[in-house]
């Protein structure tokens, strides 16, 4: 089974992302997909320099709670903390489909996330990565994120890790719709 809450989706960036070096920002994501049932990596732009922020080199979602989960990876100081919120699936259904911040989809789990956690990073740096209604209802889920520049998404400048329905894995899988990822931490 592909949503066994063991098959873990690894997120990472590896160690040259803390050295601002061209070309080393890119997020890799890699787990045994629920299209192909074979291991399977995609990737997305530019993301991977917040694992740096958080003064972390990969995530990996592993389990599976009870609730949908909302996940916070903050670095600050050389430490790294977490904030989990719980929601319901009626919750997940409503944000999806009714909206959230003016949007639909994965751009309202986004704003969500947003503003759920803003307060919590302070003036860290951080970016969402969010799952849209796909990702519950199918097996072709992607995982998407938008820079956020002067404290505001900046819609064109989206990410996608779209390929092999991971985005999929980790709402089915695991019940995460997102993970926020920041922190202050310097780069050298």
């Amino acid at each position: 089974d592909v949503y066994n809450p063991r098959n873990a989706l690894c997120l990472g960036g590896g160690q040259l992302l803390q050295y601002n070096i061209p070309g080393t920002h890119r997020l890799i994501t890699a787990a045994r997909s629920p299209l192909w049932t074979g291991f399977y990596i995609s990737s997305m732009g530019g993301f991977a320099m917040n694992l740096a922020y958080a003064g972390i080199n990969y995530i990996s979602v592993e389990g599976k709670g009870k609730k949908f989960l909302l996940v916070g990876i903050k670095g600050e100081k050389g430490k790294v903390s977490t904030k989990f919120i719980e929601i319901k699936r009626e919750q997940l259904d409503d944000i999806y489909f009714r909206g959230f911040g003016g949007q639909r989809g994965l751009w309202a789990v986004q704003n969500y996330a947003y503003e759920a956690l803003k307060r919590w990073y302070g003036g860290s740096k951080f970016r969402v990565i969010a799952t849209g209604p796909a990702s519950l209802y199918s097996r072709m889920g992607c995982l998407c994120s938008t820079v956020i520049s002067n404290d505001r998404f900046q819609f064109g400048q989206d990410d996608f890790a779209g390929r092999g329905g991971l985005g999929s894995l980790m709402v089915q899988g695991h019940n995460v719709f997102a993970v926020v990822v920041g922190g202050n931490n310097k780069i050298k």
